[in-house]
């Protein structure tokens, strides 16, 4: 997967389309202040950075974590100006002290883990008591997992999990859900780290 988007690095940003409306109602659902620790997974060249980092700079910090050095040399040359920390590494082996992060964002990149289940724990760890961890694409789940079954290599089988799998993934790492989206435009599942799920009425 790492030589794969290395590979795609010097053209990603001719392949990849970012609505930039829908980027907006995407990075809404993180509520950002300023002073605020983000972690962008699987950064890619950068789509998101200049946004989060106008919402919690100069107080806050950006980390910019992908797999493949190549895109984050990308994302080195596009935003020189901005203060971020980058990071070559796995987002199932994240890092990041325990409870560093205030919000957690995997835009355009879920589908490429193996491991599912095991990210979502990552994040979890890395999120502060009461943080938010946001999981979108800004395209439909059909749309995204039809364009991946296209093409060759090692993402040919990566697909986007349902909406019912997806929520299944997240309370079995005890997540808190806040918001669905799951539509034919976005998906965009939202969800506070927690330890209760569901408020129970005691029968007597």
């Amino acid at each position: 997967m790492r030589n794969y988007f290395n590979k795609q690095a010097n053209h990603w940003d001719e392949i990849a389309c970012h609505n930039p409306l829908k980027l907006d109602i995407i990075l809404g659902k993180l509520k950002l202040k300023a002073g605020h620790r983000v972690l962008d997974i699987g950064s890619g060249t950068g789509v998101l950075l200049k946004r989060l980092s106008s919402s919690v700079n100069p107080e806050g910090k950006i980390i910019s974590l992908d797999i493949a050095e190549n895109m984050l040399y990308m994302a080195k040359e596009k935003h020189s100006s901005l203060k971020i920390l980058y990071l070559q590494g796995s987002g199932e082996e994240l890092p990041l002290r325990d409870e560093s992060c205030h919000r957690v964002i995997c835009y355009s990149v879920f589908p490429h883990f193996k491991n599912q289940l095991k990210i979502l724990g990552e994040i979890k760890r890395v999120l502060s008591p009461g943080g938010l961890m946001v999981i979108a694409h800004s395209e439909s789940r059909d749309k995204i997992n039809e364009i991946h079954s296209k093409l060759e290599g090692p993402v040919s089988k990566d697909y986007l999990p349902s909406g019912e799998e997806m929520c299944l993934l997240l309370e079995k790492q005890k997540f808190v859900i806040k918001d669905i989206i799951d539509n034919n435009e976005i998906y965009c599942f939202t969800a506070e780290k927690g330890s209760i799920l569901w408020n129970f009425t005691p029968v007597t």
